[in-house]
């Protein structure tokens, strides 16, 4: 492992692209390119290997953490709408995720998939209605 750390802290950054507002949430697919959230734009981003960036997704509803799922689906955490989407294979998006416990979920932010095809995800403690700041589960 201290070979590894040493590969990343001996390698130079490199700069590939400006103008965004914040960005996170880097996810590498497998076709080849890149996709990055601009959380003040509220946009998702896609950076192909040639550096030519699109828009993804306009708007992207607050949108932070992105995994796959074990079939390759996109499936992200939409923190201004409380809930994790996956994207269909026809680029339509459905909700997999908006309560649990009983609960509506609060502020999903990042997620992970596993192997076995368990997504975990964290869900930030607040919400923009603070009648409704109900701990995430």
């Amino acid at each position: 492992m201290s070979d590894q750390i040493t590969n990343i802290t001996a390698s130079h950054a490199e700069h590939l692209a400006g103008g965004f507002g914040f960005t996170e949430g880097p996810l590498w697919h497998p076709d080849g390119h890149w996709l990055f959230v601009d959380i003040q734009k509220l946009q998702i981003h896609k950076m192909s290997d040639d550096g030519t960036i699109e828009t993804y997704r306009d708007p992207s509803f607050g949108t932070n953490g992105m995994t796959f799922d074990k079939q390759g689906n996109l499936v992200i955490c939409e923190s201004d709408n409380r809930q994790i989407m996956r994207q269909q294979k026809d680029g339509s998006y459905t909700a997999i995720a908006t309560h649990a416990n009983g609960k509506r979920l609060n502020r999903p932010n990042d997620i992970v998939g596993r192997s076995d095809g368990t997504l975990y995800f964290t869900c930030l403690l607040y919400t923009s209605d603070a009648a409704d700041d109900t701990p995430c589960v």
